[in-house]
């Protein structure tokens, strides 16, 4: 995409955009590629207690270790 604008087949503001769409499917499609190729496990983040968050993270990989 960058190379479009530098062969100035598109200003700076239609690359910008073009690359944030194509980073945004591609990071549809690694999502479906994890979904499809792993047992994943989601992680809420709580932003208000950060410690919460790592100490349920610690938990799960402790437990997936110990398996």
């Amino acid at each position: 995409e960058l190379g479009l604008y530098l062969e100035g087949k598109y200003e700076f503001e239609e690359v910008s955009e073009l690359i944030k769409k194509q980073t945004r499917n591609l990071a549809k499609r690694q999502l479906t590629w994890f979904r499809n190729k792993m047992a994943t496990t989601k992680v809420n983040v709580d932003y208000t207690n950060p410690s919460h968050t790592t100490n349920e993270i610690i938990k799960l990989i402790s437990d997936f270790l110990n398996k």
